[in-house]
């Protein structure tokens, strides 16, 4: 029968060797690792962000990416873990000449372990900045959402508010004809009903109706259209408009009769009937002259001198109908032709100029030649 002897400095010494391997594998292991975190670094400086609509759930994405990170990192200090327990027993086993290997490992696993948590921190700080940042889109969708219902909130009181007041007349003339009978009712309804179309609730005559006597003279390059639509009740039709090529242009009225101007309206189609509003006018003025005739103190007119009536920008947050008020200089001239000018618009390829009223009073007399 064979006999086999193993002396104690052939165990150190294939003690050691197992040592020395297991503490090359463990610094390969970190080797490695450290390249793969480099690599990825270098992988997600080269990636950019994408324009498409995925780049919409590009924070849930990363989310995912770091927590599967997470689980990598603990699978591998689960291992490391093992490793150095075997370790252990295997120097628990030798003697003090393992200690030294030991040592070496343990303090080669703290300093891991270091390394590993500050990766941690970082990826713990980046998931917090992207559950804030989606927060902050949530918060800014709902505040959007509640300007709107705020804006829609005031349009209704507004068109409620004209109602009243116009049941309120109905309702005074009623009372004030004794003896009303089912077509004088009627009658006072549609009367009404038509003063309201006229004016839209503005509550001011409006000098720039076809139905008095106004009259488009000239405008420049049209898109498409009927000039006559900007000076005749649209009812808020989407196109029943004058279409100016372009994002500027101008036109000149004809008013019904000459008049001290006090104020002046832009009229657009409403954004719950159409789709865009690009071709809505932006920067905008009006100027006014007496064509013929004198002035109110009269002198004779020279129908060149234009006067400025206001200058102002239409608000596309506000409501449809805007009113500007006359500057006070120009308050006290007479007028009878106006010129609407518009320097921009919202981005469209053309200018859509739906209904330009223009309010005043007339005076007592006036002298034409």
């Amino acid at each position: 029968m064979a006999t086999f002897s193993i002396t104690e400095n052939e165990i150190s010494s294939t003690r050691r060797r197992a040592v020395e391997n297991a503490f090359d594998g463990v610094a390969k292991y970190d080797t490695g690792y450290t390249a793969i975190l480099k690599d990825a670094r270098k992988i997600k400086a080269n990636i950019r962000p994408s324009k498409s609509r995925k780049s919409r759930n590009s924070p849930w994405v990363s989310a995912a990416h770091a927590f599967f990170k997470i689980l990598g990192l603990l699978a591998f200090l689960f291992f490391l873990y093992q490793g150095i327990q075997w370790w252990r027993q295997l120097g628990n086993s030798g003697g003090g000449e393992f200690s030294w290997g030991k040592t070496t490992v343990e303090e080669k696993f703290v300093k891991t372990t270091a390394m590993l948590q500050v990766q941690l921190n970082e990826v713990d700080r980046k998931l917090e900045d992207l559950i804030s940042s989606v927060r902050k889109i949530e918060k800014n969708g709902e505040e959007a959402a509640d300007l709107k219902l705020k804006a829609l909130d005031v349009r209704t009181t507004d068109v409620l508010e004209v109602f009243r007041t116009e049941e309120e007349l109905i309702v005074e003339k009623m009372r004030n004809d004794k003896g009303i009978d089912g077509n004088a009712v009627r009658m006072i309804v549609l009367e009404e009903i038509e003063r309201h179309a006229a004016d839209g609730g503005v509550g001011m005559v409006d000098h720039a109706l076809a139905s008095v006597g106004a009259m488009v003279l000239k405008h420049s390059a049209p898109y498409g259209g009927w000039p006559q639509k900007m000076i005749t009740p649209s009812f808020g039709e989407p196109g029943k408009c004058l279409a100016l090529d372009g994002g500027s242009g101008f036109v000149e009225i004809k008013l019904g009769s000459a008049i001290f101007p006090e104020a002046v309206t832009l009229e657009h189609v409403d954004e719950s009937v159409t789709h865009s509003r690009k071709s809505a006018p932006r920067q905008c003025s009006v100027s006014g002259w007496l064509r013929r005739g004198k002035d109110a103190t009269g002198v004779k007119v020279d129908p060149k001198k234009k006067f400025l009536l206001a200058e102002f920008m239409y608000d596309l947050e506000k409501r449809n109908l805007q009113t500007y008020k006359v500057v006070d200089s120009a308050s006290s001239n007479l007028v009878d032709t106006v010129r609407l000018d518009v320097r921009s618009n919202y981005g469209g390829a053309f200018t859509c100029i739906y209904r330009l009223r223009v309010h005043g009073h007339v005076p007592s007399s006036i002298t034409t030649l």
